[in-house]
């Protein structure tokens, strides 16, 4: 996506530049939508889970909820398939040679996920009410587990 930024891409030393207390994090900004956008394309590789494209800018567009989200150009091809303009497909390279996770691993991901979301539902009891809070954390959750 065009909003991301990783000037280290860029540079002409091509060296992570996004250092912490010393150590490269190895990192990209991105804005809230573009994160959005990747993240959902993502989960549905993984998981092999089919979506169309109408499917995919509902659940963005639901996601990101700090800009206003538009759709333009031929909206004729809302009923095909992400895969149809994202990633490979099985004619160009064999599903066979994606990244095979089983059931253990998704599972290790998923409850790691939660350890982090737990950490961030924290930190919305401390600035938010009770209320915000759980729905926000039920949000992120749905979001989670496919």
């Amino acid at each position: 996506s065009w909003a991301t930024y990783c000037p280290w891409l860029f540079s002409q030393d091509h060296k992570n530049h996004d250092v912490v207390g010393g150590t490269e994090i190895g990192t990209c900004l991105g804005d809230l939508f573009s994160v959005n956008w990747m993240e959902d394309s993502d989960l549905h590789r993984i998981f092999d889970i089919p979506e169309k494209l109408i499917q995919q800018a509902q659940i963005v567009t639901f996601e990101t909820n700090l800009s206003h989200v538009t759709q333009f150009g031929d909206r004729s091809v809302a009923q095909l398939e992400v895969t149809d303009f994202q990633g490979t497909t099985d004619g160009v390279v064999a599903k066979a040679s994606w990244p095979q996770t089983t059931g253990e691993d998704q599972v290790r991901e998923i409850l790691g996920r939660v350890g982090k979301v737990s950490r961030v539902f924290a930190i919305y009891l401390s600035i938010m009410s009770v209320s915000l809070a759980i729905a926000a954390f039920g949000h992120v959750l749905r979001r989670m587990i496919p």
